[in-house]
């Protein structure tokens, strides 16, 4: 319960699919939440989900054009009754960095150990995504 107050963002941890439109003819999108607010069938009363979002660099490379490209990480913090996977999506609804707000960030790996109090995921903003 302590690391969970701690946690000061709030948003929706989502399973995506993706299916092609021939209407639209495009591969369209959808984000099913699975923790976090309209998910009823889950027992959550809409509430917000509750987590935390740290930017991390991790690294650099450089364009033909001598231009530097950074590369960011994002670490997600769930607590622990929530099960994220690789591949689900975090949404940011509410941070104090007004920048997160919006954000999509896919999960790459959950990190877990013997004495965690929180579930800690590595994560890439879909924008950007590239395999961790």
């Amino acid at each position: 319960a302590e690391a969970e107050s701690m946690m000061r963002d709030t948003g929706r941890l989502c399973l995506v699919s993706e299916a092609f439109n021939p209407g639209a003819n495009a591969i369209v999108r959808d984000l099913s939440p699975v923790y976090g607010p309209s998910t009823p069938a889950l027992g959550d009363s809409g509430r917000p989900g509750r987590g935390r979002v740290r930017r991390t660099v991790i690294g650099a490379t450089d364009e033909a054009a001598g231009q530097a490209e950074v590369i960011q990480q994002y670490e997600v913090l769930l607590p622990l009754s929530v099960a994220p996977q690789p591949g689900m999506v975090w949404v940011t609804d509410v941070s104090d960095d007004a920048d997160l707000v919006g954000r999509e960030l896919r999960i790459g790996r959950v990190i877990g150990g013997t004495h965690a109090i929180q579930r800690r995921c590595l994560a890439v903003d879909v924008r950007d995504f590239r395999e961790l």
